[in-house]
């Protein structure tokens, strides 16, 4: 995909992904869905739930606090972001607290999406 910080480098291709249609949560603004894998998100989101989530196509749509799908040089992740310690970065944190938070810097950041519901798989 085109990079989210403006570069054009190999990371998740929409096109190669399996399709999967839930309208409502198309009708609430999902345009993919991914399926969650580890504990770090815990109790939020378990290991094999599928999150919906919405593309942010520019970095000041970010809501700070909220959880989002992470495609970075060192692949995908789910966390919930705050602002960095430097302009440079974000903070990414764990809701399992077995899980300590880290900086990443936005360079580093391929595309990035909003949860914006999931589905519980038990």
């Amino acid at each position: 995909v085109a990079g989210w910080n403006g570069v054009d480098i190999d990371g998740v291709n929409h096109d190669e992904c399996e399709r999967m249609v839930v309208p409502y949560l198309v009708e609430a603004g999902a345009e993919f869905l991914v399926r969650t894998t580890g504990n770090s998100m815990y109790p939020t989101y378990s290991n094999g739930d599928i999150l919906a989530c919405r593309r942010v196509r520019e970095a000041r749509n970010i809501q700070w606090g909220k959880v989002y799908v992470i495609d970075s040089e060192e692949g995908p992740m789910v966390k919930r972001i705050q602002p960095g310690d430097k302009e440079e970065n974000i903070l990414c944190h764990s809701d399992n607290p077995n899980f300590a938070p880290f900086a990443l810097n936005k360079h580093e950041i391929r595309s990035l999406a909003l949860v914006i519901g999931s589905i519980r798989v038990e």
